[in-house]
């Protein structure tokens, strides 16, 4: 066992932040397990405040990724604490582990948390665009497609 689930405090493996019964009922409440095409339903990320926004852009600036074609974002890190405070402040995504090379002990694990929900991502980039510096372009880009596909 590596800890307790972060949302009913039961042992969980080291693969997992939440136990199963915790795990598929959060699938649910985001969506993720319900038949597609799934509708368009509001953005889960909630409003951050503005030093919660510089943070989250500044670790997705530095650590992360921003995709354009398949409306994704993701921050892979070795340390799991920013990216669970990642997922605290966005109040949105999905957490992530894996081991490096099988287990090998000269390669740490990694934890990412990723988003794929449009409206999630551009609920998110609204806010955060104005802390990003080299991807500031970029992530503009992506908010002028998202627009367009949501409507």
């Amino acid at each position: 066992m590596a800890g307790l689930c972060i949302d009913c405090g039961v042992p969980v493996t080291k693969q997992s932040l939440r136990c199963r019964s915790c795990r598929t009922k959060k699938q649910w409440e985001i969506g993720a397990l319900r038949p597609h095409p799934m509708p368009l339903q509001p953005s889960e990320i909630r409003e951050m405040a503005e030093i919660e926004c510089a943070w989250v852009g500044a670790l997705i600036e530095g650590e992360g990724h921003i995709a354009k074609n398949q409306a994704h974002v993701s921050v892979a890190m070795t340390e799991i604490e920013p990216i669970a405070t990642l997922l605290r402040l966005t109040g949105a995504g999905t957490i992530m582990y894996q081991e490096k090379n099988g287990g090998d002990p000269r390669y740490k694990p990694i934890w990412w948390w990723e988003l794929h929900r449009k409206l999630s991502i551009l609920a998110l980039l609204e806010q955060i665009s104005p802390y990003l510096a080299s991807t500031q372009e970029h992530a503009q880009r992506v908010i002028a497609t998202l627009r367009a596909e949501v409507g």
